[in-house]
Order: structure tokens, then C-alpha cells, then sequence
């Protein structure tokens, strides 16, 4: 299937309990409405689902829930 992934900038997200600064990317593929994908610089998925202004708006969202990192991420 054929997919169009647009960079749409930089924004703060809550995932995991702590604030991130995250890399916002829309997903369109036909037949399906447009996803947002938001990563951390470092490229750690934060969440995935249809939404705005800082959140997935779907309860079919994923989002991440917990984080602990042991060394320099």
C-alpha cells in the first residue's frame, strides 16, 4: 500500500508521566483517515493514533505509559 508521510514540526507532548519534546509526523494512506506519529529526537515512539494538540484523541491510540532509562538515551 502506498503512504504519504509528512513532517509537521516540533511539539510538547505528555507521555510516560514527563513532558517531551517530540517530532510530530502525519500518516495518510488511502482508504484510511490521516495518523499522527509523535517520536522523540532520539526516535523512541511516544504515540501513534488520530489527534491534535499534543495527544492521540482515540481510545485506539497507542501511547507511552512508561519509561526508565538506565543510561544516556
Amino acid at each position: 500500500m502506498d503512504a504519504q508521510l509528512k513532517y509537521s514540526g516540533q511539539e510538547q507532548i505528555t507521555a510516560a508521566g514527563r513532558q517531551w519534546n517530540a517530532e510530530e509526523f502525519e500518516l495518510t494512506a488511502p482508504l484510511h483517515l490521516k495518523f499522527v506519529i509523535w517520536v522523540s529526537p532520539e526516535g523512541l515512539l511516544l504515540a501513534f493514533g488520530r489527534g491534535t494538540g499534543g495527544k492521540p484523541r482515540s481510545e485506539r491510540a497507542m501511547t507511552l505509559v512508561s519509561f526508565q532509562q538506565w543510561t544516556k538515551f
